[in-house]
């Protein structure tokens, strides 16, 4: 009796949790919504997949809680350091099997949602079977993109297969940070039909985890240890200075980003030590700053705007 009323037990939770799962932007309801966020503590008795989630430089899980979902998720990340992404981990519906795919482009995806031409396919891996609910599945697929100190790139990540769908979150802001620690930022992105098809359906947060390796600051090695930069006042109001020391500036250029990447201000032609900045028509919040030597990141920070 006690057997057959747990196995009636486990045939009515496949099929809520299959009803859950439908490839469309409608909110989940049930079992992917009665338990928190989870970090998972693998023990060393613990199979070989399981033990990526571990073995990574570092790691930075966004959240699990799920409570919606789409085939696809695309969002920007911006590196505080520059990183190399080695994999990720996805939130896949529960007891679903499904192939993935992976691509990337070095900016911000905004407005690149339905043209395949501006993404570069990262990798595949087919038969991904997901883990119980709230647990990150790991895809196996090794990323190993380089993120620039202070540059954003956008990622792609997505199911092929109808009705085996990421589960994410609904955000508040499109390109609101959602998630970050000492060297990544994860920002509010869209959900999408695979591939490359349909309305984004936007804000959402991207439920998984990131797995990254620090890399050495910079990219032009003989100007990393040369040049150095400071920005007084640090928040300002009007304007600010930047000093550059270390290095006399030979034709340098400087650009003024937001979080979710985008350009804001440029600067060219920089040949003095010291270079003055407007708030123009920048809005109050935090920037990032890029000095540039020909194409090389030589130097960046951030700069606060009150």
């Amino acid at each position: 009796m006690k057997k057959t009323t747990a196995l009636c037990l486990l045939i009515i939770v496949l099929i809520v949790n299959r009803s859950l799962s439908q490839d469309a932007d409608i909110p989940f309801t049930g079992i992917l919504n009665t338990v928190e966020d989870v970090n998972v503590n693998l023990q060393p008795n613990e199979n070989s997949e399981e033990l990526m989630l571990s073995t990574s430089c570092d790691s930075l899980l966004t959240t699990m809680a799920g409570g919606n979902g789409h085939r696809g998720n695309m969002f920007n990340v911006t590196a505080l350091h520059e990183l190399t992404i080695t994999k990720f981990d996805v939130h896949l519906d529960s007891f679903k099997t499904t192939n993935y795919r992976v691509y990337y482009q070095p900016a911000s995806y905004y407005g690149t949602e339905n043209n395949p031409s501006a993404w570069t396919l990262v990798g595949h891996r087919d038969s991904v079977h997901a883990k119980p609910p709230h647990r990150p599945t790991p895809l196996t697929i090794p990323i190993n993109i380089t993120i620039p100190a202070g540059l954003t790139y956008s990622f792609y990540i997505t199911s092929t297969f109808v009705n085996k769908n990421n589960n994410y979150t609904n955000g508040t802001t499109l390109g609101a940070p959602f998630q970050q620690d000492a060297n990544l930022i994860v920002y509010e992105g869209c959900g999408i039909e695979y591939p490359f098809s349909g309305t984004p359906l936007a804000p959402r947060k991207w439920n998984g985890r990131i797995h990254y390796c620090l890399e050495p600051v910079g990219i032009d090695e003989e100007n990393v240890t040369t040049v150095q930069t400071s920005l007084a006042p640090n928040p300002f109001t009007n304007s600010t200075t930047l000093k550059i020391t270390g290095k006399t500036p030979k034709n340098y250029s400087l650009k003024i980003v937001d979080l979710p990447g985008n350009t804001v201000s440029e600067i060219t032609g920089i040949s003095a030590n010291e270079v003055n900045l407007e708030k123009g028509k920048m809005s109050a919040g935090m920037y990032l700053y890029k000095l540039y030597n020909k194409e090389n990141v030589i130097a960046n920070g951030k700069l606060i705007i009150q």
